[in-house]
């Protein structure tokens, strides 16, 4: 399909991507731009280049590097020896006539619903296909490695690592919310970006416990909790 102006209406739903695959007709496409609706009323414009589907030539040409996708926030889909057009056909295994489909993200803010996607205004952008990736259902797991270490008397230092899955990547910031329960003293809560955290006024030989919940913009993750008794010196 060709893009042209279209407004495409979407599912309504929890998404957090939005994925298109397709490629640029008549040269490569540079930054043209989507306009996407959100159900709030707002909008956003998503600039995205594509890749000639020849790439740039009517003989054996491969298609650009990896990195060269990457730095246009393209991946390579598929690939042909055959193309068709009109009824005329060319190229074959021995004497190929190479013609490729490339894929496209865009992640949905968080908290946001899209609506609706209109496409550039232009002939030389193919659309292919759509498809919206459901919201993880728990956006980060569990932080590891939590563990609890008696500092000062009556003091505790609380330490761990990151969660080993964070939807999002690196891109996604988390805050921990940690908590410290005792029985006989009032509840302490510490929220930071780092992975440690610091506790006073513990009783000394009585049970503890501590839990460390990521949260992101994504929604809050898994808990770790770790429960033992505060040491009495000896």
């Amino acid at each position: 399909m060709q893009a042209n102006g279209r407004t495409i209406d979407l599912q309504s739903g929890d998404f957090s991507k939005l994925l298109m695959i397709g490629a640029g007709a008549n040269g490569n496409q540079i930054d043209p731009e989507f306009t996407l609706k959100f159900t709030d009323g707002s909008t956003a414009t998503w600039t995205q280049s594509f890749t000639d589907w020849r790439n740039n030539t009517a003989t054996d040409n491969p298609p650009p590097s990896g990195t060269e996708l990457a730095s246009t926030g393209e991946a390579l889909v598929a690939a042909t020896n055959v193309i068709n057009q009109v009824g005329n056909q060319a190229g074959s295994a021995s004497k190929p006539a190479r013609a490729y489909v490339y894929g496209y993200s865009y992640d949905i803010p968080a908290g946001k619903t899209l609506e609706s996607i209109t496409l550039p205004n232009t002939s030389n952008v193919g659309i292919l296909g759509m498809a919206l990736i459901p919201a993880p259902s728990v956006p980060t797991s569990a932080p590891q490695n939590l563990a609890a270490t008696p500092t000062n008397p009556n003091n505790l230092s609380v330490s761990w690592s990151a969660p080993e899955e964070v939807y999002g990547g690196s891109a996604t910031t988390v805050t921990y919310l940690v908590t410290l329960s005792q029985n006989g003293v009032p509840d302490q809560t510490v929220t930071t970006t780092d992975l440690t955290a610091n506790f006073i006024g513990l009783l000394l030989g009585a049970p503890y416990t501590v839990t460390v919940q990521p949260q992101t913009s994504y929604g809050d993750g898994e808990s770790a909790t770790l429960t033992q008794t505060y040491p009495i010196p000896s």
